[in-house]
C-alpha cells in the first residue's frame, strides 16, 4: 500500500509541475517580450550620439600673482553702523579682503587710498558718508571699470574689485521726497537698473558672498525715515572683474570653508552665489525609435512610425553636463519645473525628465500632437536659490520694532545681477526652439 501511495504521489507531483510549468512558460515568454518593446519602443534614448553639450563652460583659474585687487566701498548713510560696531566681523572680513592679492588698494568716494590705510581710516571716522545711495550707479561704475581694465590690459593683469554693500536699492532723494513710497512702487525699476548696467558686459563676472556684523547706528528705511538699531545685520562683498581672477577667489574661499579648523580667516561667507562660467545655449536634438530624423540646417524632419497601434513619439534627448554646481542646484526640479510649448502653445501633459546616468533632460511628444509643421520649444527656468528669498524683505520700517537681518528688496537686487549677467530679462537657464518638420 505504501509503494501505491508513493508512486500515485509521484504522478500527481508531475502533473502539478507540468501545470505549472505551461503556465509560467508563457508568463515569461510574455515578460521578456513586454521587455523588448520597452527597450526597442518605449524606452528613452541614454544618449544622442553626438557631442554632449554644456550650460556652463568652466573657466580656469587664473594666477595670484596675475590679479590685481580694488576695494570699493559702499559709503551711504547706513553703512556706518557696521563701522561703529563693537563685535565687528566687518571689519575682520575687510581686513581679510586686503591680504588676498598683494599690492591691493581701495577707492571711497572717488579717492584711491592705499589698502592698508583702510581699517584705520574706518575706526578714525575719516570716511565720508552720504546720505543718498544709487547702488546700480556705484555697481556701473565698477563694472565699467573692470570691462575696460580688461581690454587694455596690455601685460596680461586681471582685474578683481570688491565691492562691500548692504545690499539695499533706492531711488534718489529727491525721488522719496516726492514720492515716499517711491523704493517699493519702482522695485522692478530698481531691478532693471542693475540689470542694465551689466547686461553687455560681456567680460565679466560677478559674485556675491554673503556675511553677518553686528550692526550699531542709524539706520534708514526705504521711505527715508530713520531710528538708531543694535542688532545683526547681512551684509555682502560683490565681486566684479575678470572670470579667471573669480574663479581663482572663489577657489581660495572654497579651501577656507573646507579648512576652517586650520584656518585663522574671517572671510567665511554664509551664503554666496556666482556668474563665473561661460553659459553656452545650444544642444542636440534626438528622434527616439518613432522615426528617423534628417536636419537640413534650419529643420529637423522626422518619418512617423506607428506602434502596435498606439501611435508614435518624437523624442528629445537634450544633453547637459555641468561641471561646476554654480547655478543649478536641483535638476530633479528643473525638470519638473520646464515647461513644452508647441507652436507657442504649453503642453502641460509632457513630462521632462532629468536623466541622471545620460545627464540630459528628456522628453516625448505623441506624433497625434504634431501637424506637418511644428515649433516645439523647451524652457528650462531658473531656481531661486533659498537663501536669497529668506535674506529679502519687502518693506523694512518694521526694522524700528524688530530688528532682524534681512535686506530690502534683496531678492530684486538678485534678480536684476542674475539677468543682467545672463542678458536674459526672464528667470530662465535655457531655451530652445526646434523646427520640426513630418515627412
Amino acid at each position: 500500500m505504501k509503494t501505491n501511495r508513493g508512486k500515485s504521489s509521484s504522478k500527481r507531483n508531475k502533473k502539478e509541475g507540468t501545470n505549472i510549468a505551461m503556465f509560467v512558460a508563457p508568463l515569461l515568454i510574455l515578460l521578456l517580450i513586454g521587455w523588448g518593446v520597452y527597450e526597442l519602443f518605449i524606452k528613452q534614448p541614454t544618449s544622442c550620439g553626438e557631442e554632449p553639450i554644456s550650460l556652463f563652460e568652466p573657466i580656469k583659474p587664473a594666477k595670484s600673482d596675475d590679479i590685481k585687487a580694488t576695494i570699493y566701498f559702499d559709503n551711504s548713510a547706513s553703512m556706518k553702523g557696521y563701522a561703529d560696531a563693537n563685535q565687528n566681523a566687518y571689519l575682520d572680513v575687510l581686513s581679510d579682503l586686503r591680504g588676498f592679492y598683494p599690492n591691493t588698494n581701495a577707492i571711497i568716494g572717488g579717492k584711491n587710498i592705499p589698502g592698508s590705510e583702510l581699517i584705520d581710516r574706518i575706526i578714525l571716522h575719516q570716511i565720508d558718508y552720504s546720505k543718498e545711495s544709487l547702488l546700480y550707479h556705484d555697481i556701473a561704475m565698477i563694472a565699467s571699470q573692470a570691462q575696460k581694465d580688461i581690454k587694455n590690459s596690455k601685460n596680461k593683469v586681471l582685474p578683481i574689485n570688491f565691492y562691500l554693500t548692504d545690499g539695499i536699492m533706492s531711488g534718489s532723494d529727491a525721488q522719496i521726497r516726492k514720492t515716499p513710497e517711491y523704493n517699493k512702487i519702482h522695485a522692478q525699476d530698481l531691478q532693471n537698473q542693475i540689470r542694465e548696467v551689466l547686461v553687455d558686459k560681456d567680460l565679466i563676472g560677478v559674485s556675491v558672498y554673503q556675511f553677518t556684523s553686528q550692526f550699531v547706528g542709524e539706520y534708514w528705511a526705504y521711505d527715508n525715515s530713520h531710528s538708531s538699531l543694535n542688532c545683526m545685520r547681512y551684509f555682502y562683498v560683490m565681486a566684479i572683474g575678470s572670470r579667471p581672477a573669480l574663479s581663482n577667489f572663489k577657489y581660495k574661499i572654497d579651501s577656507i570653508n573646507a579648512n576652517r579648523s586650520q584656518t585663522y580667516s574671517k572671510f567665511t561667507p554664509i551664503a554666496q552665489w556666482h556668474a563665473i562660467d561661460n553659459q553656452i545655449i545650444s544642444s542636440n536634438l534626438l528622434v527616439g525609435p518613432s522615426g528617423a530624423v534628417n536636419f537640413n540646417g534650419s529643420e529637423y524632419t522626422y518619418k512617423p512610425k506607428v506602434i502596435n497601434n498606439q501611435g508614435g513619439f518624437v523624442s528629445f534627448n537634450l544633453d547637459v553636463i555641468v561641471l561646476r554646481n554654480y547655478y543649478i542646484e536641483n535638476m530633479d526640479t528643473l525638470a519638473c519645473r520646464s515647461i513644452v510649448e508647441i507652436d507657442g502653445r504649453q503642453i502641460k501633459d509632457i513630462n521632462v525628465i532629468w536623466d541622471k546616468k545620460a545627464h540630459a533632460f528628456t522628453f516625448r511628444i505623441p506624433i497625434t500632437k504634431l501637424a506637418k509643421m511644428n515649433t516645439v520649444c523647451l524652457t528650462i527656468p531658473r531656481l531661486k536659490h533659498k537663501w536669497i528669498d529668506n535674506s529679502s524683505v519687502p518693506d523694512d520700517k518694521y526694522m524700528f520694532r524688530m530688528p532682524d537681518l534681512r535686506t530690502f528688496l534683496f531678492d530684486k537686487f538678485m534678480q536684476g545681477i542674475q539677468s543682467g549677467m545672463s542678458g536674459a530679462s526672464a528667470p530662465i537657464i535655457y531655451k530652445r526652439e526646434i523646427k520640426l518638420k513630418q515627412e
